[in-house]
């Protein structure tokens, strides 16, 4: 589970929190998870949401810090 959960919390923190644009790293991320995902060493379902809550939950905390 933490294989899920780990990639959305790095991506709530590099877009929430402004040491982000110090570290770009979202990108290859997820053009890392999608490869994962697409030799099924990852399940799709679970990710997709998990990443768009991490990513949705990262700009609230930005919107709120800014």
């Amino acid at each position: 589970m933490s294989a899920y959960l780990v990639p959305a919390l790095i991506l709530l923190l590099e877009v929430g929190l402004p040491f982000g644009l110090f570290v770009p790293g979202g990108d290859t991320l997820l053009l890392t998870l999608g490869v994962l995902a697409g030799e099924g060493r990852l399940a799709l379902f679970p990710l997709l949401p998990l990443l768009f809550l991490g990513a949705f939950a990262g700009h609230a905390l930005g919107y709120g810090v800014g």
